[in-house]
């Protein structure tokens, strides 16, 4: 819990010290997929900027996040980032489940009988 704690302050204060000449805007909704709103958080540099940056976050569609952003030293190269969130897919083993109850109720209808409550 101590190094838990410690993180989220170190982070605080390097978040604090890399964006002191820049405009954050966090979870600005950018769109809607079946009733889940999909966020960005924007980082603009004051001044003039070089460039805009579209940075989506790694994790193979099944984890990270925006907050996750490795390229955040661009802005004080000028540049605007845009730290994008996306619906992630759920895990293997959920799929699989799934996938295996869906295949048992509908081509073994006679083996799904037992478990039809559940």
């Amino acid at each position: 819990m101590k190094l838990s704690c410690f993180s989220t302050a170190a982070l605080a204060f390097f978040s604090f010290a890399l964006f002191a000449n820049a405009e954050v805007e966090r979870d600005i909704e950018y769109g809607n997929a079946d009733g889940i709103s999909l966020k960005l958080n924007l980082f603009k540099p004051q001044g003039k900027q070089a460039g805009r940056v579209v940075y989506v976050h790694g994790g193979g569609w099944r984890g990270g996040a925006k907050e996750d952003c490795s390229i955040l030293s661009l802005v004080s190269a000028g540049y605007a980032v845009a730290s994008v969130d996306y619906r992630l897919i759920p895990s293997l083993l959920t799929l699989w489940t799934i996938t295996l109850k869906t295949v048992v109720r509908d081509q073994m209808p006679e083996v799904s009988k037992p478990f039809a409550s559940g």
